[in-house]
């Protein structure tokens, strides 16, 4: 909770997200209340973004593109040969891409849905060499395409081929650090992640007779048809950036 002064016109409280939200310590979105929302006290929730882009657009191509993203991990799996896939052990590639801003028009448009290159043979995929399964790889969102000239970078999104709309600690501590970062799935499921915003961690069992051994995934934001974002779990009231969840 931020205390505001009425009468100075002020916050004499410091903003909880500290340097992240810019040099400011004692500002609040941007000194823009007009354009700008803030009713969990993390971060603006509506209104622009980098590029002077509206934040619900960029939102919303992010829904667009990451459900695009997760149709082309489903259809990857056809490129698996038949008697490979039949033994069930295989699964698609991630795909991924940018969300650009246009810096003129504002107008937010995307690149991809693109295939990930990584692996020794750069096409995506860990082969068996005995036939027993083709293994979809991970996407670097940094090795693809970038924005068009003239358009500015504002957000990332990938696909889970696996199903799960979570994101894991390479998904947030990479990509999801820098922009807000989308995830889609072959069903059409989409969360986002943003690099201020509260989100869940939830660890999970991990295989193993060790009780060290977990495995973490956060929890992300779904999008709205119109662009608003709604909590996929549960709204955290820490002071943190995210509450914690442990699944035995």
């Amino acid at each position: 909770y931020r205390y505001y002064d009425p009468v100075t016109g002020r916050w004499p409280s410091r903003d909880p997200i500290k340097e992240k939200g810019g040099i400011n310590l004692y500002g609040f979105v941007g000194n823009d209340g007009i354009e700008n929302v803030d009713y969990l006290g993390f971060i603006e929730s509506e209104g622009k973004y980098r590029c002077d882009c509206d934040r619900k657009e960029v939102n919303k191509k992010i829904a667009e593109m990451s459900k695009l993203a997760g149709q082309e991990s489903l259809k990857d799996v056809n490129n698996i040969p038949l008697e490979i896939r039949n033994k069930g052990y295989s699964s698609g590639r991630e795909f991924g891409g940018r969300i650009c801003c246009n810096k003129s028009t504002k107008i937010v448009t995307s690149t991809g849905p693109h295939a990930s290159n990584s692996g020794d043979s750069g096409d995506g995929w860990t082969k068996d060499p005995h036939g027993n399964f083709w293994a979809g790889l991970s996407i670097n969102i940094d090795m693809t395409p970038a924005c068009p000239t003239g358009t500015e970078e504002v957000a990332r999104y990938h696909s889970h081929p696996s199903g799960s709309s979570r994101f894991s600690e390479v998904d947030k501590n990479g990509s999801g650090s820098i922009f807000p970062f989308g995830v889609g799935t072959p069903d059409g499921e989409v969360s986002l992640i943003e690099p201020e915003r509260p989100i869940i961690k939830e660890i999970l069992p991990n295989g193993g007779t060790a009780s060290s051994r977990k495995l973490v995934m956060w929890w992300g934001w779904g999008i709205n048809l119109d662009g608003t974002l709604s909590p996929k779990k549960v709204v955290p009231d820490g002071n943190g950036d995210y509450v914690e969840v442990l699944n035995k």
